[in-house]
């Protein structure tokens, strides 16, 4: 669907431009007005997940209690995912579509298999994401690639890593209990 898509586009006259401007993100598209838009966006996403972050935390680590505290759930809820879907329209023409969705699913399942609480894997996702866009933007200038699959590459590698080094600890605590029941 989506290849289609992409080959639809850019039939169009006009339209191969916009279609990869948002899917795979243009700097190169990217006016003042947007600028301002994108900061004033983190600003009051940021000022959201500060000012609430017990309730949320809260609400994501127990809904039934949060509510029996009074907490507002459903509008904090509500507001969270606006919040998600405004910085994802926002963010669309810098990074694209593609990227947009990979930072918020890569760094966030890499962060699963090592943290070990609601806050570790916060962090780490936080942390994992800025790594992979760093190192991705590098390798990019470096060696002449795309900037959003070199992105997407180093997360995935991240994933790849912390997966693989789970697997073998898990085989070899295994080894070690079938070892001790010999």
């Amino acid at each position: 669907g989506l290849a289609l898509a992409v080959i639809f586009f850019g039939l169009a006259k006009g339209g191969a431009l916009d279609i990869t401007s948002y899917l795979f993100g243009s700097l190169m598209t990217v006016n003042n007005s947007d600028l301002w838009l994108i900061i004033v966006v983190a600003v009051i996403v940021l000022l959201f997940l500060v000012l609430l972050y017990k309730e949320l935390y809260f609400i994501c680590s127990d809904e039934q209690s949060a509510r029996v505290a009074g907490l507002p759930v459903d509008r904090l809820n509500r507001v969270f995912i606006f919040l998600v879907a405004l910085t994802v329209a926002v963010s669309l023409r810098v990074v694209g579509t593609l990227l947009v969705g990979a930072l918020m699913v890569i760094p966030v399942l890499a962060s699963l298999i090592i943290g070990r609480s609601f806050k570790q894997v916060f962090y780490y996702s936080l942390g994992l994401g800025v790594i992979a866009a760093v190192l991705g933007l590098v390798s990019s200038y470096q060696f002449g690639l795309a900037s959003g699959g070199c992105i997407v590459l180093i997360a995935l590698l991240f994933f790849a890593l912390f997966y693989m080094v789970k697997w073998v600890r898990t085989l070899f605590k295994q080894h070690s209990v079938l070892k001790d029941v010999e």
